[in-house]
């Protein structure tokens, strides 16, 4: 069972994250008045720009977990999930 501090935490770790989803869900509902509206071609470029590359911890030895990851990510991205999506 999760306590409310990992929810928090998982929700705090993603916003660190991805760029759109501190946007969307967190500084437009704080901000009403200020929302930042922006089409799928900005959002890609603002979460290119501001993201935090998260790439899983490996055993050195172990690359087919690599591989699996990323097929799982190229999987994602040809059912059309946009990078802000996924991650």
């Amino acid at each position: 069972m999760r306590t409310r501090k990992s929810e928090w935490l998982e929700v705090y770790q993603h916003i660190k994250r991805n760029p759109i989803f501190f946007i969307e869900e967190y500084y437009n509902k704080l901000h009403p008045d200020k929302k930042v509206c922006l089409n799928d071609d900005e959002k890609q470029i603002v979460y290119a720009e501001y993201r935090t590359n998260m790439i899983p911890l490996l055993d050195e030895t172990d690359f087919r977990k690599y591989r699996e990851y990323q097929e799982r990510i190229d999987g994602l991205r040809k059912q059309g999930y946009k990078d802000w999506e996924i991650f």
